[in-house]
């Protein structure tokens, strides 16, 4: 197996520039893909996306924008936000589902657009692996929920890890996790 991951020293290009042909992140992506199929005989079924953070938004946003070249996305401390911004929620709790947390005082209930795109409801649906802390309080788990459920409701294969404790962080164990559910999943 190939693993390329490119690294950002700012945001990802997402909402609203939502098009393959003309988001400059996207073409990248596209771009890399390419050239690790070209120069590494990496097995273009099996291309996957994840990231942290802003690279989680990303994650689940360049999966959904290139359904027929990437197999499935991890993302951890991402989601679908429909506040204003990232930091419209700073819910925090307690809680291992997100039932549990939406009982909580706190919880967000923001509408608006889907950001960073919304959840197709036609064509391919890539599976996603999420995951997220329960006290994150830079990404709220609230936007990892929201995704999870929207997926959910569409009828996309959704894992959704909600770990207690960490805070905003890369844990050690997200991508040995998330590459079982992963390398499960193929493009056709």
């Amino acid at each position: 197996g190939r693993t390329v991951f490119p690294a950002m020293e700012t945001n990802w290009e997402t909402h609203p520039n939502l098009s393959p042909q003309t988001n400059n992140d996207l073409k990248v992506v596209q771009a890399i893909i390419a050239e690790a199929v070209r120069a590494y005989n990496a097995d273009p079924k099996r291309v996957y996306v994840t990231g942290f953070s802003t690279g989680g938004f990303f994650a689940h946003f360049a999966a959904f924008a290139l359904p027929n070249q990437v197999a499935a996305f991890a993302s951890n401390a991402g989601g679908l936000v429909r506040c204003a911004t990232t930091s419209g929620c700073v819910f925090t709790g307690s809680g291992s589902t997100c039932a549990t947390l939406a009982q909580s005082s706190g919880w967000c209930s923001c509408s608006g657009t889907d950001k960073p795109s919304p959840v197709p409801s036609s064509g391919r649906k890539v599976p996603g692996y999420i995951g997220t802390a329960d006290n994150d309080g830079v990404v709220s788990p609230y936007y990892s929920c929201a995704l999870a459920s929207r997926m959910m409701a569409l009828g996309y294969t959704t894992s959704l890890n909600i770990r207690s404790g960490g805070g905003h962080s890369w844990p050690p164990h997200f991508l040995p996790n998330a590459w079982s559910f992963l390398s499960s999943h193929v493009l056709p």
